[in-house]
């Protein structure tokens, strides 16, 4: 491993490449961040926060946001329920990251004489500032993962090909509304401590590690699969699955600590299933034709 402790290159890298995104977006900002996919995302938070209605059941305001911010065509963010109530399409986990840029944004509103309405102006810079950060916390932890392994040069080339070279530098630009920005950032952190806990096996990086990937699979449930990295992490050959396993029992009050984090962080999503729809584990995306059809 490569423990360069001078590594302005990729440092560099990473600044320049994050002031000419967050220059981008600051000089042409989009004309309503909280539209479409993200107004789903987002309206958690002026439901519960400001409305007390997580359920939707009043729609005025919610139909009152669409007419006036123009975000989006149709409603289909949320499923009407057969008692009249609503429940998000989407998960929360984009609205727990979201809360605290959320809170200053309600704050800043009521200085500004904005309407405090959830959606105003500041909403929508608290979400983009939201997203830019979550940009350059997610690039200087890949950097110290990379770090970790590669000289500084390479990490350099690596992180710039990566944001130039992919759709990443789409999403940061025009998509920091979405959940992908968000992901690579937390992968980015499931990796770092990961590494640090197979190094030290400190408490500290197991409860960050289940913080992190509690929040990845509370904002797309399918994120599960990061389960596996720090369960597989160091495993070279699947012939040693057995001595690799008895050395994560080793620390195995670590791991039911880790499992019950991760159970507390999805257990709000849980309940506002089972509140809505009488069930645990609830199918949003039920809208007719979305979704593969197999057999067509």
């Amino acid at each position: 491993m490569f423990r360069d402790r001078s590594r302005s290159a990729s440092l560099i890298t990473v600044l320049v490449l994050w002031s000419w995104i967050a220059g981008t977006v600051v000089r042409e900002p989009p004309s309503n961040v909280l539209c479409w996919d993200t107004f789903g995302y987002y309206l958690y938070l002026p439901a519960t926060l400001l409305h007390d209605d997580l359920a939707l059941q009043d729609q005025a305001w919610v139909q009152e946001a669409m007419n006036t911010y123009h975000s989006s065509a149709t409603f289909y963010q949320a499923g009407r329920l057969p008692d009249g109530r609503w429940v998000m399409k989407y998960p929360m986990g984009l609205a727990v990251l979201w809360a605290p840029f959320f809170a200053v944004a309600h704050v800043v509103a009521g200085i500004t004489g904005h309407p405090q309405d959830g959606f105003s102006a500041p909403y929508q810079w608290a979400v983009l500032v939201a997203g830019l950060l979550y940009v350059l916390v997610g690039l200087l932890l890949i950097r110290r993962v990379l770090g970790r392994f590669f000289k500084d040069r390479v990490i350099a080339i690596t992180i710039a090909l990566l944001v130039l070279g992919t759709n990443y530098l789409h999403q940061a630009l025009y998509g920091n509304g979405m959940p992908h920005v968000l992901l690579f950032t937390l992968y980015a952190g499931i990796l770092w401590h990961t590494i640090r806990w197979y190094e030290d096996h400190r408490l500290r990086d197991a409860v960050l590690l289940a913080v992190l990937m509690g929040l990845a699979i509370l904002s797309r449930p399918s994120e599960a699969v990061c389960l596996f990295i720090p369960l597989l992490y160091g495993l070279k050959d699947t012939r040693a699955w057995k001595d690799h396993l008895r050395s994560l029992v080793v620390y195995r009050r670590q791991l039911f600590l880790v499992g019950a984090l991760l159970l507390l962080i999805s257990l709000p999503q849980f309940i506002y299933w089972k509140w809505l729809t009488g069930k645990f584990l609830y199918m949003s995306y039920n809208n007719p034709g979305e979704g593969f059809e197999f057999l067509h």
